[in-house]
């Protein structure tokens, strides 16, 4: 892998030129569904709120290679799924599905793709 700003070869996900650090997009979205679509997932990424994911949406963020947790809360549960960005990965999509239990719906994490 290159560097985006210099064009250099990485070495552990590092520039060794200008030490920028190599960004993968990461998504999380939550495909259409009937079920609990008027229910939406507070999103966090190494501990910072990334936003609502809501019925048919997505969210992006930026993450470097290494490991990173994504925690996706609702107001029953909290659900939590660490992954590791490898150098040659170049984007990650964690896909949210939604269970409901009798009063309220659970964020469920179905998949997450490496790319």
């Amino acid at each position: 892998m290159f560097c985006t700003e210099c064009g250099k070869k990485l070495k552990d996900g590092v520039c060794p030129n200008c030490e920028s650090e190599k960004k993968v997009t990461l998504t999380v979205t939550r495909p259409k569904s009937m079920v609990g679509m008027a229910i939406s997932f507070t999103v966090y990424v190494d501990g910072k709120d990334i936003g609502k994911l809501k019925n048919n949406t997505s969210l992006t963020c930026d993450v470097t290679v290494g490991e990173h947790t994504i925690i996706v809360k609702s107001l029953e549960k909290e659900v939590k799924q660490n992954i590791l960005v490898k150098e040659d990965t170049n984007s990650v999509e964690a896909i949210v599905g939604i269970k409901m239990g009798l009063i309220a719906g659970r964020a469920v994490l179905k998949d997450v793709i490496y790319k």
